[in-house]
């Protein structure tokens, strides 16, 4: 069975570091379940004389730790657990995400999704911490990372994240559906104090006037995005006349510190002016009645 053949590579392995001849047998296998039961024959019966090329067999099978994985993710916390138990999952984490690439981003999710001794082990590792701050895991992950059970749900949950103060790009954010996740998650709201983070949801691609409800219980969060998106003389953008109208009924954008409407206005061509003055609620806005009828004149 199984274990014969295990057998079989450990003896075989060991008479070979012994001086005896090489042979096939003496091939350590290439999936991880039988290397980790190798291991396991090392750790219990002190074969320390062929553990190093156990361990560093073990150290190149990023792809085969992926593979298991992708192909049963229970098998895959199995095997965690037993090189856990062994005092090796940490060592092995930091060089499997120093060579997997983003291959590696789904079996570290799984580890910070398992909670326990396995994301705390996980999360003990400077290359695994250095690879969750990375794109190579962040930007690999599908657009549900956010979602009570996604990886950065998962940190918050590890109180791990200031994990991603070490971030450098936030590119893998992809639009405003994401801030709309963070606002509405208690448990992430720590992560609008990463100076990275905030400075990156000044980018337009976050701008929308579907915030406008989400971001009203952070009024300082919430003028400085207006400002970034709106106000041109500040390095904001003119709108889309069917958007600026959906901002015009928004209090925080009328009374905000800067002239926003005004601005905006101030750069919309004839078209675009005639398209507001039909979709802007002029009736219940008397400020928005004011401010176009001040453009026109």
């Amino acid at each position: 069975g199984e274990d014969a053949e295990i057998w079989t590579v450990a003896l075989a392995r060991l008479h070979e570091v012994a001086g005896c001849c090489a042979c096939a047998a003496t091939r350590l296998p290439a999936d991880l379940p039988s290397l980790i039961a190798v291991l396991r024959l090392v750790d219990v019966f002190l074969l320390d004389s062929i553990d190093g090329d156990v361990f560093r067999a073990l150290c190149d099978a990023a792809s085969a730790v992926a593979a298991l994985a992708a192909s049963s993710g229970e098998a895959f916390l199995e095997a965690a657990l037993e090189l856990l138990r062994l005092g090796r999952l940490q060592p092995l984490l930091g060089a499997w995400c120093l060579s997997g690439g983003e291959a590696m981003a789904p079996p570290v999710a799984l580890l910070l999704k398992a909670g326990g001794p396995l994301a705390r082990e996980a999360l003990g590792s400077r290359g695994v911490v250095a690879f969750v701050a990375s794109t190579r895991f962040l930007g690999s992950l599908s657009e549900e990372r956010l979602s009570p059970g996604g990886a950065i749900a998962s940190l918050a949950k590890a109180d791990a994240l200031g994990v991603l103060l070490r971030c450098t790009s936030w590119d893998w954010l992809r639009d405003h559906r994401f801030l709309a996740q963070l606002l509405d998650d208690e448990s992430l709201l720590p992560l609008l104090q990463i100076p990275g983070l905030r400075n990156e949801l000044s980018h337009q691609r976050f701008r929308s006037p579907e915030l406008a409800s989400a971001l009203a219980p952070f009024p300082v969060l919430f003028n400085e995005l207006l400002k970034a998106w709106l106000c041109c003389s500040q390095g904001g953008c003119a709108v889309p006349a069917s958007e600026l109208a959906l901002w015009s009924d928004v209090d925080k954008f009328l009374r905000h510190d800067e002239p926003l409407l005004d601005e905006q206005l101030r750069c919309a061509s004839a078209e675009d002016l005639c398209a507001f003055a039909r979709a802007a609620p002029l009736e219940r806005r008397p400020a928005v009645r004011s401010s176009l009828r001040a453009r026109l004149e």
